[in-house]
């Protein structure tokens, strides 16, 4: 499990980690401390992670992030803004990454979307 640097100002921490699952296999979640848990298929976390690496960037210029994974009752729902994105919840809870930490965020999705199966 990696653990976001929730230590800066103005940036939530988050956790990405591998769970197993019966139907999908391993499942990377993403935890954003004051948001409900996203689960997302490696497939979905290896895109979300190069969109937003690429939005951070600069080679993609994007206003919002999007995605309804398969396997969540959540969807990533991110505003892209100057000094970096800002997640909201479902029901409403914003959680503001700076562009640092969606770089961090990013090569974790990568790298656990390719890492050893856990099923």
């Amino acid at each position: 499990m990696d653990q976001g640097d929730g230590g800066r100002q103005a940036t939530h921490s988050f956790t990405v980690s591998v769970v197993a699952h019966r139907h999908f296999g391993g499942l990377v979640t993403l935890a954003v401390d004051n948001q409900p848990l996203r689960r997302l298929t490696r497939e979905e976390s290896m895109v979300l992670g190069r969109a937003l690496a690429a939005t951070a960037a600069g080679a993609s210029v994007e206003e919002r992030i999007y995605m309804s994974p398969i396997a969540s009752d959540q969807d990533f729902d991110a505003a892209v803004e100057r000094e970096g994105i800002v997640l909201t919840s479902d029901c409403g809870e914003k959680a503001r990454l700076d562009w640092s930490a969606v770089v961090d965020l990013a090569g974790r999705l990568a790298r656990e979307a390719s890492s050893p199966s856990k099923d």
